[in-house]
């Protein structure tokens, strides 16, 4: 039985490879989080304790280093909240399964803001505007904001590249429309938590693989577990 989703579990399932996704949360078998992973944590805490207590992040420290790159970005005359969990929010979207999540920076006065810190080690792995609005990350928590701000009509959404390796940072954002979120969400989202709740009941044998996701970003962390598992008999 599936208790929470995230916007990392359905563009597991959606866009990467369903077997992953079987393999690493029903079946429990989830990698450890790897040192790239982390310091990205560690950049959004630097990021987070900068919005909420104004803390300049400590550049003699790595992550501190790269966060700074990025403060000019962060838009601190409006009324923003950093690191906000889906379950303090007042208003829960309905859905199937409850939904988990953390959104960088939200604001709900005007037009609802919400905005993604992102880390990578080249512009070209950058999304483009028009991107945006089929990204599941940002347009769950677009959905969210929207059903916060009920009189609100629209909604921005960005993500805020930085760099790793060099000194840069970029803002990509755009503006869609609430029924642009309310069909995405119904017709991505809540369709693909449909298919994951059923696919939660079957043995990892039954479940899709994406061949083709095997070598990206390095190798599939659990190439040797999905072997294992073994194919069902044509």
């Amino acid at each position: 039985m599936i208790n929470r989703l995230s916007a990392t579990q359905i563009r597991m399932w959606t866009e990467q490879c369903k077997m992953l996704w079987h393999l690493s949360y029903i079946g429990k078998k989830k990698p450890p989080q790897s040192d790239s992973q982390s310091l990205g944590s560690r950049i959004h805490k630097c990021l987070e304790d900068y919005i909420t207590e104004g803390l300049y992040p400590d550049t003699a420290d790595e992550a501190g280093k790269i966060a700074v790159r990025a403060l000019h970005l962060i838009p601190m005359e409006r009324a923003i909240q950093a690191e906000v969990r889906f379950d303090d929010l007042p208003i829960q979207p309905s859905s199937p399964i409850p939904l988990a999540g953390v959104i960088d920076v939200l604001c709900l006065d005007g037009v609802p803001l919400v905005l993604d810190f992102k880390t990578t080690i080249s512009k070209r792995y950058m999304k483009k505007s028009y991107q945006l609005s089929s990204d599941i990350q940002l347009m769950m928590y677009a959905m969210f904001a929207l059903a916060n701000a009920p009189l609100a009509s629209e909604c921005d959404i960005a993500l805020t590249y930085i760099g790793k390796r060099e000194v840069w940072a970029q803002t990509i954002q755009t503006r869609v429309t609430r029924d642009q979120v309310e069909s995405f969400f119904r017709d991505v989202i809540v369709k693909a938590m449909s298919e994951m709740e059923l696919a939660g009941f079957c043995d990892h044998i039954e479940i899709e693989r994406n061949y083709d996701f095997c070598s990206a970003f390095g190798g599939c962390p659990l190439m040797n577990a999905c072997e294992q598992v073994g194919t069902l008999e044509p």
